[in-house]
């Protein structure tokens, strides 16, 4: 197996990169697969309006299930694992985790909005599910919490930014992160789509692996890890009123670190994709994406 790529997303099925992923290295894997709903979204703003894989059939039970597998192959003894799912089949989720993992309780993600759906004849759904579970002792940070956790759903202006249909709420992802790691932990997600589970472990001090097959949302996620690291250097430069030259002189200490952004790699890209990919996304890499970029950020 290679070597652990930190802060990196792989674009591409997960399949086959969880597999080049060293045991028991990551400290977290915080994971929103697809739902095997078959979901459809009827907000035209969005491009993406379905999901890739997401059809309960034998491929979905076997990616699934291999996932969950690697899953715990690759989480460290004393890691945790929040899988998000819906109530369609939780009980699929729920063998998957009990397979791999210790269960320990299916929290509830109180949404405070009510989605799309059939409320003539069905109660409208207001929550989501996420099984967390253990393996081996896993203390959770922070102070007592219960198991609803009230986080509004992202905006419909925000879906729009990610062309993202599902995205979740950075801060519910942010709160996850801070109960289970600590500064400069690193967290999983296999199904990463717009990229919130990577910018919630950029902006919480921790380090990142993810995959993504789609290409379109590959890019969503580099830009929007590459915009917070802006947004956290901008603010660092009107708190201290240096330049960003200035930023880059000084040396690490207790209170700065130097962090690399991955760099976008062609080969990262399916070759069947490379060529359309690149003449449609390159002015926005050069634009949003100047890779390789080092940054000074904060340590937390």
């Amino acid at each position: 197996m290679s070597e652990l790529p930190i802060d990196f997303i792989h674009c591409g099925t997960v399949s086959e990169f969880i597999k080049s992923i060293p045991d028991e290295s990551v400290d977290l894997v915080l994971t929103d697969p697809p739902y095997g709903m078959n979901y459809k979204s009827r907000e035209k703003h969005i491009k993406h309006a379905t999901i890739e894989n997401d059809n309960m059939n034998d491929y979905f039970r076997c990616l699934l299930t291999d996932y969950y597998k690697e899953c715990g192959r690759i989480l460290k003894v004393g890691g945790a694992i929040y899988s998000f799912c819906s109530h369609h089949h939780i009980e699929f989720f729920k063998k998957q985790i009990c397979d791999n993992f210790t269960y320990k309780k299916i929290l509830t993600w109180y949404k405070n909005n009510h989605t799309a759906g059939d409320h003539k004849t069905n109660y409208a759904p207001i929550q989501e599910f996420i099984i967390y579970a253990t393996k081996g002792e896993h203390i959770l940070r922070g102070g007592f919490d219960r198991d609803v956790l009230a986080f509004s759903k992202v905006s419909r202006k925000e879906r729009k930014k990610l062309n993202h249909a599902t995205p979740k709420p950075i801060d519910l992802l942010s709160y996850l992160i801070r109960k289970s790691t600590d500064p400069d932990d690193i967290v999983f997600d296999g199904f990463l789509g717009s990229g919130q589970t990577a910018k919630a472990a950029w902006l919480t001090g921790r380090r990142y692996v993810a995959a993504e097959l789609d290409s379109d949302h590959w890019m969503t996620s580099m830009c929007s890890v590459s915009e917070a690291a802006d947004e956290e250097i901008e603010a660092l430069m009107n708190e201290t009123g240096l330049t960003w030259e200035q930023l880059q002189d000084m040396p690490e200490g207790d209170n700065f670190e130097v962090v690399s952004i991955q760099e976008v790699d062609p080969m990262t890209i399916p070759e069947s994709e490379r060529d359309r990919y690149f003449a449609t996304k390159k002015t926005r890499i050069k634009k949003q994406c100047p890779c390789p970029c080092h940054r000074k950020r904060r340590k937390t």
